[in-house]
């Protein structure tokens, strides 16, 4: 792939200063900005160890360590997977969703030629309801540069584990799963395509029983996770946000963020949607990011919803219509399960809707791709 393409104007370089003391490693990375004119040589150079290329950083910071910006407690709640409906046929039947979307699908806009890139702890691309809409060649582990994306499993602490873990797979389904198949619900743009964007990284400390399990990633994987093939992706579903008020983006995200807007799906822009965080924080406060929060049944505001300015929307928190406190989606072992709930939730659905408004778009322009 073109280098300019992948590093943007903003190059992630990673310089490893690591450092040993017995069995403990102190690992400093740096993220760099670079002249436009120079995105191209940069690693040549750093390889040749030309020192003249300092002269060409515009701006530098050490890369952030994010601990917990992913919260599954916050959509699972209760998570009862005790109500798991393996062998039901499709239970929300006719009933998938409310707004308006069985209208959208009854006018032929299913998600067919939009492709969606979910950033998340990881996705069971080989589930029934996923399947069938994973692009596996799209599909990429940030955390260990592989295309192993499969969430972790923590065997010593299984059940932590599997509720840290499946929040993937619940935002995928929600988006894209099978439409049809006698399992479970459909996704919204259940006729699109996806790829499974591994940045989050499910840790515990050996000989600590940890009642819940550390979600980790740092800010060069979610920056590379959000130009990921812009050529491909048109859609970055991100359910996770900042947890600190007024947190300005680090360098590498703010960067990412801007060039995908401003390059991606053939120079229209690639579009990337959030959760509204806490006031201040710097996914909601970008002109890049559609921020979105969430309304609960009969349009109650939620007790965790974010009141903020940035917010341009919301999504259902809890059940697929307005009156409903439930909605389906797939899980591990291919069971179906109605505790997810929250504004990951809704960042899901409002993603997937504007998959069928860019299906509907692209249907009136002559495609470019």
């Amino acid at each position: 792939m073109n280098l300019k393409h992948n590093c943007l104007f903003v190059v992630l370089i990673l310089l490893s200063c690591v450092k040993t003391a017995g069995s403990v490693k102190n690992n400093s990375k740096f993220t760099f900005k670079i002249k436009q004119d120079f995105t191209e040589t940069v690693f040549p150079q750093f390889r040749k160890y030309d020192l003249s290329l300092l002269f060409k950083i515009v701006e530098a910071e050490p890369v952030r360590v994010y601990n917990n910006t992913l919260r599954p407690e916050k959509s699972m709640f209760g998570d009862r997977e005790k109500r798991s409906y393996g062998e039901t046929t499709n239970l929300v039947c006719s009933h998938y969703y409310g707004m308006d979307i069985p209208k959208a699908w009854s006018s032929g806009y299913t998600g067919k030629g939009v492709i969606f890139g979910i950033t998340d702890v990881g996705i069971n691309t080989d589930l029934l309801d996923l399947k069938q809409n994973t692009i596996e060649d799209l599909c990429h582990n940030f955390i260990n540069n592989s295309k192993d994306v499969a969430p972790d499993v923590l065997h010593n602490m299984r059940s932590e584990s599997n509720h840290a873990t499946d929040h993937g797979n619940r935002v995928a389904s929600i988006v894209a799963a099978t439409k049809g198949n006698n399992l479970c619900s459909a996704g919204i743009a259940h006729d699109t395509k996806f790829a499974a964007l591994k940045i989050y990284q499910v840790i515990s400390f050996e000989g600590i029983v940890e009642l819940h399990p550390k979600h980790w990633t740092e800010s060069d994987i979610t920056s590379k996770a959000l130009t990921h093939r812009l050529d491909k992706i048109d859609i970055f579903v991100n359910a996770w946000t900042s947890t600190n008020t007024f947190d300005p983006l680090d360098l590498g995200t703010r960067e990412s963020l801007a060039y995908g807007a401003g390059s991606g799906r053939n120079g229209l822009g690639a579009i990337y949607t959030f959760p509204a965080g806490p006031v201040g924080n710097g996914l909601s406060n970008t002109n890049n990011t559609i921020t979105v929060n969430s309304i609960g049944i009969q349009g109650i505001i939620p007790d965790d919803a974010q009141i903020d300015a940035s917010v341009l929307t919301s999504g259902l928190w809890q059940g697929n219509n307005l009156t409903a406190s439930d909605m389906v989606t797939t899980t591990r072992n291919d069971r179906c399960i109605t505790s997810f709930k929250g504004v990951s939730a809704a960042v899901a659905q409002v993603s997937a809707i504007i998959g069928l408004g860019l299906e509907a778009k692209r249907s009136s322009v002559p495609s470019t791709r």
